[in-house]
């Protein structure tokens, strides 16, 4: 569709294709794309793309974003639920983009969806079980008794889960390792690039998910002679990559089974790295050290993540400070009787 030929009576379907092939493309990468289509296809759509763009008023889309909030997760192999508040605030990120590029085309005056206060409590009118989406990690127990168990695996299973254990390396950012990226004698890690996976485009070399996740990362002894035990009897380039033999997807269901098998908790592989940060917050680190070595865009977003983490430390720094008091007076009593 030729850009003159939009007008405000464009229905919002007709304008997401528009969008999509002019826009998006150019903005976004092929993973975040296929994302967005997929929010769009089955919860935008169905309920808006008849709409004009002009009819598009903010108590349109709240009215929007009520109905999303009461509505199930279509899943066709497991049991569904309320979608969870993380979908409700992609859902409006991607509808917002949307919108956003109609007002600068003047489509529209202002854009409806900054004109809305989603109060994600009170959503599912009135819903009282509303509780902030948890992470799921292992305690410093699972943590060492995986790390024992790994050993028995097979160094292609073992390196990617304990670089993920020890870094907290995204997936992504895992399999975009290549072996010019370590530096065996400063014992540095260094992240510069991904790689995703899409069906019908298979593996991918992307850009990391920000530039602060553009870093360098200090690993431990064990990581670094882990590499040279993997890297030995192999011939590579230095640009080759570090993880070659395994399935983007496939280790994901392998790690599934093999907790299963090993009666550890369930969480996904990417709570691995949910597992590195909330460990180095229980050993004392702080927060910003973590939040760089994450390669987080900034503190903010780490403490908003880890929030219950950071709330049950402060409680055990008060209880500390109660203990320390508590032991001022015994030992004012003690010399009473001494």
């Amino acid at each position: 569709m030729n850009k003159n030929k939009l007008s405000k009576n464009i229905s919002l379907k007709a304008f997401i294709d528009y969008w999509n092939e002019n826009v998006a493309i150019y903005k976004y990468s092929p993973v975040t794309i296929a994302k967005n289509n997929s929010i769009i296809q089955k919860r935008i759509i169905p309920f808006l793309g008849n709409y004009k763009i002009k009819e598009l008023l903010p108590i349109l889309i709240k009215d929007f974003f009520n109905k999303q909030s009461t509505s199930q997760t279509i899943f066709k192999y497991q049991s569904n639920h309320y979608i969870s508040i993380g979908t409700i605030k992609r859902i409006k990120a991607v509808l917002s983009s949307i919108l956003k590029t109609a007002c600068e085309y003047e489509l529209l005056d202002e854009n409806p969806c900054q004109k809305i206060n989603l109060d994600y409590k009170n959503l599912r009118g009135g819903y009282k079980e509303f509780k902030k989406e948890r992470i799921n990690y292992y305690n410093k127990q699972n943590y060492l008794k995986v790390l024992s168990l790994i050993k028995n695996e097979n160094l292609d299973k073992r390196i990617i889960i304990e670089i993920a254990l020890k870094t907290g390396l995204r997936k992504s950012e895992i399999f975009g390792l290549t072996w010019a990226d370590v530096d065996f004698k400063r014992k540095i890690i260094r992240i510069n690039k991904t790689r995703q996976y899409l069906k019908g485009k298979g593996l991918f070399i992307n850009g990391t998910k920000n530039l602060s996740s553009i870093r360098e990362i200090v690993v431990g002894n064990s990581i670094i002679e882990l590499l040279k035990k993997y890297g030995e009897n192999k011939s590579f380039k230095e640009d080759d990559f570090i993880i070659k033999n395994i399935s983007f997807y496939g280790i994901s269901e392998w790690f599934k089974k093999w907790q299963i098998k090993n009666n550890l908790p369930i969480i996904r592989f990417h709570d691995l790295r949910h597992t590195h940060a909330t460990l180095l917050l229980a050993l004392g680190v702080d927060i910003k050290t973590i939040s760089k070595r994450l390669g987080h865009s900034s503190i903010v977003t780490t403490m908003n993540i880890y929030t219950h983490v950071l709330e049950s430390l402060d409680k055990s720094a008060a209880d500390k400070l109660e203990k320390l008091e508590i032991k001022k007076e015994w030992g004012k009593i003690l010399t009473l009787f001494l």
